[in-house]
Order: structure tokens, then C-alpha cells, then sequence
């Protein structure tokens, strides 16, 4: 059995990879200089979360078992999550002609999928088990 923490990585480098890669594909094509770093962006995202996950309960396992998501609900949210997070580098191909930097434009855009990623993971959570979010007192 994979652990959820492997799982989770997974289930958000895949289809971050296979989604910022055509990005990525497609901006050369339309002769886009890309910064050495800028496919790193696309974690930015998934650090959020992570961060979110470890301050609350510990760990990616930890949070996982406490909130009793079954593996599918699992994959499916690092997997949304692992798309968007794709996506951050897709404004350098619709803002080619701006005026501001094209890291920066990366990097605007990593952090406000990661928050879009937050919100996500919250309303998932509080759909799959609205408990797990009350603190006991």
C-alpha cells in the first residue's frame, strides 16, 4: 500500500508536470524566453498546502488519517490541485506583451493558484468530513 504522503505527491506532480510542460512546449513554440526557474512555480502551490497541512495536523499522513479521506477523494484533490498548479505558468503565454517581468508574472500566479489550491483543500475537506475541521474541547 503507498502512503498518503507518497500518493499525494504523486497525484500533484503528474498532472502538474504533464500541464506545465505543454505550457511550456507552447511558449516556445511562440518564441517565450522562459526563466531557468520558472517551472519550479509550479510547486508554489503545493508548498502552500503543504505548509497549511503541517502547521494543523503534523503531517501530509497525520492530516490525512485524521480527516479519514479515502485514497480516491486522495487523489482527486492533489490531482485538481496538481493541474492548477500547471497552470500557473499558462499567463506568460496570454500576457506576452505586458509591461511586467515574466517571473513575476509566474510568480503572481503560483501564489494565487495556491491560494485558490487553500480553498479548495478547506471546501474538500469540509465536504468529505465536516468533524474533522471542529476542534475538540
Amino acid at each position: 500500500m503507498i502512503s498518503p504522503t507518497s500518493l499525494t505527491l504523486i497525484s500533484y506532480a503528474v498532472p502538474a508536470t504533464l500541464v506545465g510542460g505543454l505550457t511550456l512546449w507552447v511558449g516556445r513554440e511562440r518564441s517565450i524566453n522562459w526563466k531557468i526557474w520558472e517551472p519550479v512555480v509550479m510547486a508554489v502551490p503545493f508548498l502552500m498546502v503543504l505548509i497549511y497541512i503541517t502547521l494543523t495536523f503534523g503531517s501530509i499522513h497525520q492530516g490525512i488519517m485524521e480527516m479519514e479521506f479515502h485514497p480516491v477523494a486522495v487523489i482527486m484533490i492533489a490531482g485538481i490541485g496538481g493541474f492548477l498548479g500547471g497552470l500557473t505558468l499558462l499567463p506568460r503565454l496570454i500576457f506576452t506583451g505586458s509591461d511586467v517581468p515574466g517571473g513575476t508574472v509566474s510568480l503572481a500566479s503560483g501564489f494565487l493558484v495556491g491560494l485558490l489550491c487553500l480553498k479548495m483543500f478547506f471546501l474538500m475537506a469540509a465536504f468529505a468530513n465536516p468533524k474533522a475541521l471542529i476542534a475538540p474541547d
